[in-house]
């Protein structure tokens, strides 16, 4: 290679990036930076990217200020000099999730912004998609979640967990073959406190709020907002009661937890355990994932009126035939070691009723369940007074066998 062609290649080298922006000077080298830093701005992370397709790197800033964090674009000429064409509105923020470029389908790109303030006790975080155009950056999504920061993170003792649904809170981006994807954001966690066999507390995940966004006419648009229930109910087939004192036969296809008060008798099955065995068996057209059982006790304190009431029940499981689980209410050293936890629950809209719920440690495959009350704990302080059960049902998890601990010894 000659000395001329070498030169002619090194001007044209000097030319390409005189075209693409001279000397590439950084946003940190540049007056506006200066000027940026003046007005009481500060970098908290920044990506270089070109915006406008000028050929030339451009600055993307998550910044930070005395009223919070948001985000500037800066677009750079060919004399490396930066002018803010775009700058979200600040929020009260101390930490970053998530700040990176993605895709929206195959023809554009939009910056990804998770941003949120910790606490001891919670994470409030705020999230926004900005499309990116020809010239700036367009907001075209956004949301805000929460997040609760575990016992041992809050700096208390730690309480063992059992996630029934396994939904990570935030953000979840759904691929989408025909565009942009579609967009689900994970808030509000249900959850409730139980005891094991020990006696030791532990928290059950059964819910979350899900909220779906769709993309229309290039932005994001809510067309859900749902609560996922991790425990739904499973209809039987068919169910059969045997006893004695058969207040109400329910037909095929029907499901006893369907069964409401109506203050009639035929609301509930008459519990005489002393007279006779009170027996449901329930049955599915396919074997099932059982996770958990709920039964509604129910009084009658005068004719023709059943009302909800505290009452609590010895009781037997079986599942297709297999040995039974006992349930013992006077000591939790009686639960049977299949099972996770046994807990009362105020029933909604009845001052005096509960729901007992029997959560088992792992999904309890079956086609048939077989339940035999044995005994209520309590006498009924009017002697006149009856006990029936208003409603039973069966539920499976969506999550499955999902287990996570923070202390083993609290867990399942």
């Amino acid at each position: 290679m000659t000395l001329f062609s070498i030169s002619n290649n090194l001007v044209a080298i000097i030319l390409t990036l005189i075209a693409q922006g001279g000397t590439d000077k950084p946003f940190y080298q540049s007056e506006a930076y200066r000027d940026f830093r003046l007005a009481g701005y500060a970098v908290v992370q920044e990506k270089r990217f070109d915006i406008n397709g000028d050929g030339r790197l451009d600055t993307v800033v998550l910044e930070k200020s005395k009223d919070g964090m948001s985000l500037s674009a800066w677009v750079a000429d060919e004399r490396g000099r930066y002018a803010c064409v775009f700058r979200t509105a600040a929020k009260t923020a101390s930490e970053v999730a998530a700040f990176g470029l993605i895709s929206l389908g195959t023809a554009h790109k939009a910056w990804l912004v998770d941003v949120f303030e910790d606490s001891p006790d919670e994470e409030d975080h705020w999230v926004k998609l900005l499309l990116m155009e020809k010239d700036a950056l367009r907001e075209i999504f956004s949301t805000e979640y929460q997040k609760i920061h575990s016992e041992k993170d809050a700096g208390r003792t730690p309480v063992g967990l059992v996630d029934l649904g396994n939904k990570a809170l935030g953000l979840s981006i759904e691929p989408n073959h025909e565009g942009w994807p579609h967009l689900k954001v994970y808030n509000k966690m249900k959850k409730i406190s139980v005891r094991n066999a020990k006696g030791s507390v532990f928290e059950l995940v059964i819910g979350i709020q899900e909220k779906i966004f769709a993309p229309r006419d290039q932005i994001y648009r809510q067309t859900e907002d749902r609560y996922i229930d991790y425990l739904p109910a499973i209809r039987s087939n068919e169910i059969s009661i045997k006893s004695k004192n058969i207040k109400y036969v329910p037909s095929k296809n029907h499901n006893l937890k369907d069964i409401l008060f109506d203050n009639q008798p035929q609301s509930g099955v008459l519990v005489d355990t002393e007279k006779d065995a009170l027996v449901f068996e329930l049955r599915f057209e396919l074997p099932e994932k059982i996770r958990m059982l709920r039964l509604v006790p129910a009084c009658m304190g005068e004719p023709g009126r059943i009302q909800p009431c505290k009452q609590r029940f010895d009781f037997d499981i079986q599942f297709d035939g297999n040995a039974t689980l006992k349930v013992r209410r006077k000591s939790r050293l009686w639960l049977d070691e299949r099972i996770l936890a046994v807990e009362d629950f105020a029933l909604s809209g009845f001052q005096h009723g509960v729901q007992t719920l029997v959560f088992f440690k792992q999904p309890m495959r079956a086609q048939t369940v077989r339940l035999q009350i044995r005994k209520a704990l309590h006498a009924l302080p009017n002697r006149s007074e009856k006990l029936f059960i208003s409603e039973i049902s069966l539920h499976t998890s969506l999550g499955g066998n999902v287990h996570l601990h923070e202390n083993d010894a609290d867990g399942s």
